[in-house]
């Protein structure tokens, strides 16, 4: 089974070569981030006293889109640092900076205790980008004070380019994700798109450093490429897809 390009195939092979090109891989302590905090927890359960490691971050929707025009679901495809990092797990989990607790102290500005980089002949060899990228619904984070089908709306047109009504997002449901860490919480929606609806090239926000792949899921083979191990995906997208085959394609076989 194969993806496919979405339509906008010069631009897509051009935004993929550049998506492959990682190198000088190191690691650090967690610097100031905008996007999540880390922080512990102490409570009593059942008297006893307890700790629990967490982190905050950001709540998310997810958006399930079908192109009609194409009969293919659409998705997203980006290299994700964290599960790059852990496919490469015994290159560098038994590293000077994880024995030695450095990685608990905070990061001063400017501090490079660190491992790598690649270039460094004696550093960490690390796999090919590709251990890196992952299928995705298209998504974003909620971090404006707006409806979240507006919120979704936006990353319709930021990630993959079609311009959608929100009146035309359809709320699937919500569910809890990273739930021993973060207790995140995500909003799906579902919308339909043709081929008529692009009004741009997609790839996310090029201001915020991210790098995004629109492809096309034939309907056809959705089964399939859920279970596909070489693909690495998010929970979210084996969900919407699950709830595409049930709730929608019943619908286009029986041609309502």
């Amino acid at each position: 089974m194969e993806t496919q390009l979405s339509g906008r195939g010069l631009y897509w092979k051009q935004l993929k070569g550049e998506m492959d090109r990682i190198s000088d891989v190191s690691i650090g302590p967690l610097r100031d981030s905008k996007y999540i905090q880390c922080y512990q927890v102490s409570y009593k359960q059942n008297g006893k006293q307890r700790y629990w490691d967490c982190l905050r971050q950001h709540d998310s929707v997810g958006i399930l889109i079908y192109n009609v025009t194409r009969q293919a679901l659409v998705v997203v495809t980006q290299f994700r640092p964290a599960v790059y990092m852990s496919s490469n797990r015994p290159v560098w989990e038994n590293s000077e900076i994880f024995t030695s607790g450095s990685l608990n102290m905070k990061a001063d500005k400017g501090s490079e205790s660190q491992v790598g980089p690649e270039s460094d002949a004696t550093a960490p060899k690390y796999g090919p980008s590709s251990e890196g990228m992952t299928y995705e619904l298209c998504a974003g984070i909620v971090d404006k004070d707006i409806p979240l089908a507006e919120i979704a709306r936006e990353e319709v047109q930021e990630e993959t380019g079609y311009q959608v009504k929100t009146e035309n997002l359809q709320y699937i449901t919500s569910f809890w994700s990273n739930i021993g860490t973060a207790g995140s919480k995500q909003s799906l929606f579902y919308c339909e798109v043709t081929d008529d609806m692009i009004v741009g090239s997609g790839g996310g926000n090029q201001h915020e450093g991210e790098m995004i792949d629109v492809l096309d899921i034939p309907i056809s083979t959705i089964d399939e490429f859920i279970v596909d191990e070489s693909k690495k995906k998010s929970m979210g997208l084996c969900f919407g897809f699950s709830w595409f085959a049930k709730n929608v394609l019943p619908k286009q076989k029986n041609g309502q």
